[in-house]
């Protein structure tokens, strides 16, 4: 069966990592798949968009099947967690509000990164939602198209990245949550936030 190449665009994970004032930017990696194919890396000047929608209108079933595919995506990374003898983090309804809110946005706008077209990263999404008071914050984010378990798919994407493995391995975080958001084309939108207080 021939498959249509897939692409699964994966940010270096420690790209919005903030500790303090100390903003720390990296390239975005992009992990090209295909049917048959194993991985391969490539780092483009631009993220893009294959097949980007000429449409802004994003298909988001209810909340209810929204939030059941966020705390999925969270389980499946509490269990990477814990069988890496880590303590598993806490579901915070804040972030789920700040990783929710960024992946309807990159669905809407058909944009892929962790700076919206707007020029605000994850710390200042953060501040915007008055988190309060923190010491870093961290964010994942990743899209793919036309697997029968795209959530599985955005964890698995993840946990093979070495940096976004490290990013979700982290000892030092303690709250988190995951924002899904799916696009007029079908394309799922993930952004895990991260957050140490």
């Amino acid at each position: 069966m021939n498959r249509i190449a897939l692409l699964l665009f994966i940010s270096a994970a420690t790209s919005s990592v903030v500790l303090a004032q100390n903003k720390v930017s990296r390239p975005v990696a992009v992990l090209v798949m295909s049917g048959g194919t194993g991985p391969s890396w490539e780092l483009p000047a631009r993220p893009r968009i294959v097949g980007r929608p000429n449409s802004t209108t994003v298909n988001i079933p209810s909340g209810a099947s929204i939030l059941s595919a966020e705390l999925r995506a969270f389980a499946l990374i509490n269990r990477k967690r814990v069988e890496a003898g880590l303590n598993p983090l806490t579901w915070s309804s804040r972030l789920e509000g700040v990783a929710r809110s960024h992946s309807t946005d990159m669905a809407r706008r058909a944009y892929f990164d962790h700076r919206s077209p707007s020029g605000k990263k994850v710390a200042d999404r953060a501040d915007d939602a008055s988190l309060g008071e923190w010491k870093a914050i961290g964010e994942n984010i990743a899209v793919n198209r036309g697997y029968p378990d795209p959530i599985a798919r955005a964890v698995e994407g993840w946990v093979i990245s070495p940096l976004h493995k490290s990013n979700l391995l982290a000892r030092n975080w303690t709250e988190s949550a995951v924002g899904v958001a799916i696009a007029a084309d079908g394309s799922y939108y993930f952004t895990q936030v991260f957050l140490r207080r």
